[in-house]
């Protein structure tokens, strides 16, 4: 009986960050409509869809069951998706990449360190820059794609996807930000954490 329990507990310990996550995805109709839906809702929130889903208030709301992706397990980091609405920013902006993550996940920052980032954006006419800023540390500018014809369509394909490594010594102290510069708008900012060893 004692080596029951402990398997058990060894089970629970093991695999406790595996528990699923209920993230709502407005009505989902059956299980067609949730084969589109959750995908997208759990990706949007860092996650991958386990194949579930439920109704919580018919015909208003329903929840997609949502895990953490087992390729960044993989690599040793977890993915957050902070969403920003397609808000525009004009001249000089900043994204607070460290209030975001707060307040859309709750984590406790001090047990990560920001591996890199990924901004989806578009520029009005190809010039705006992003620059990631972790501390004292900045990275190159890089230009954010775009035109004037495209700019105020939402299809995904008209943002352009920047990469950022961060190459800073240590990412514990100091802030974690996108320094905008020029017009552009950003549809979200997927950021890669790792597992510190403090």
């Amino acid at each position: 009986m004692m080596k029951f329990l402990l398997a058990a507990m060894m089970l629970t310990f093991t695999f406790g960050e595996a528990f699923a996550r209920d993230i709502p995805a407005g009505p989902i109709w059956n299980n067609n409509h949730a084969q589109r839906v959750c995908p997208r809702v759990c990706s949007n929130n860092g996650l991958q869809w386990d194949g579930n889903w439920r109704t919580t208030r018919w015909g208003q709301e329903s929840v997609c069951s949502c895990v953490r992706d087992r390729r960044d397990d993989r690599r040793g980091e977890r993915k957050f998706v902070l969403n920003i609405g397609r808000r525009t920013f004009s001249g000089q902006s900043t994204l607070p990449l460290k209030r975001m993550l707060r307040d859309q996940y709750g984590i406790q920052l001090n047990r990560f360190d920001i591996e890199r980032v990924r901004l989806v954006a578009k520029s009005r006419h190809g010039r705006g820059t992003a620059k990631l800023k972790v501390g004292q540390w900045e990275s190159y500018p890089e230009i954010i794609q775009g035109n004037p014809y495209d700019f105020n369509s939402n299809e995904n394909y008209t943002f352009d996807r920047i990469n950022f490594r961060n190459n800073a010594r240590y990412s514990q102290n100091g802030p974690w930000q996108i320094l905008l510069r020029g017009n552009i708008k950003v549809r979200k900012v997927v950021v890669f954490l790792k597992r510190n060893r403090w």
